[in-house]
């Protein structure tokens, strides 16, 4: 009597172990695929930290290279302004010079004048001729002053346009600050087996297995005469 239960019982474990079984199985490879997503998205954000890193230290480095290359140049420049300015010192110095020569040359020359015992308008000429002497010459220092002047303006313009064009080429350099990548998108994450499915599932075990207890309940065998 007891036979269709236990047969029936038995049609309902198979049934019910094999659903367990594939919804274990199902949420053991949604599980595993889902650690390697996890995983390998958390390598890609660490391997993006450290590009991240370098790329900051080799642009920290150009910035150093950059203020130290316009150091450089700002000294250099200030040589050439120096050394510009020397020259122009000496031109004015050796001019004063010469003024004072003219000067004392300028005198003598009146005073001679004076002691040839000269009247009238000889005298007066010959004064004109000392005073217009010491007018060109004057006149010609101012020029050469003037052309000194100019040139050192020509220089001074020309080594800061050269100051600026190297600080323009060492800046190009880190001109562009670097930016730190895109992040990589967050892994999708693999559905595991719903619940319902399995309860579906182990419905299903317990319908055969009733099914089953039913067959054999009303199975009638047969008797020889």
């Amino acid at each position: 009597m007891c036979a269709p239960a236990a047969l029936g019982a038995a049609s309902f474990a198979s049934g019910a172990l094999g659903a367990v079984g594939k919804y274990q199985s199902a949420s053991a490879q949604a599980s595993a695929q889902n650690n390697a997503a996890i995983n390998n998205y958390k390598y890609q954000l660490k391997l993006r930290d450290q590009n991240w890193l370098q790329t900051r230290t080799a642009y920290a480095t150009k910035v150093s290279q950059f203020q130290s290359e316009l150091g450089e140049n700002s000294l250099a420049a200030s040589k050439a302004y120096a050394g510009a300015q020397n020259r122009l010192n000496e031109v004015y110095r050796q001019a004063a010079f010469r003024q004072q020569g003219m000067l004392s040359q300028l005198m003598q020359r009146q005073g001679l004048v004076t002691s040839t015992g000269m009247r009238g308008k000889s005298a007066a000429r010959a004064e004109r001729a000392v005073n217009t002497n010491y007018g060109l010459n004057m006149a010609t220092q101012a020029a050469s002053l003037q052309s000194a002047q100019n040139a050192f303006g020509t220089q001074t313009r020309s080594i800061r346009d050269q100051l600026r064009s190297q600080n323009n080429k060492a800046y190009s350099s880190v001109a562009l600050a670097p930016q730190i990548g895109i992040a990589p998108p967050p892994p999708t994450m693999a559905a595991g087996p719903s619940g319902f499915g399995l309860f579906t599932d182990l419905v299903g075990a317990g319908v055969s297995g009733y099914g089953t207890y039913q067959e054999l309940k009303n199975y009638e065998p047969q008797t020889g005469m």
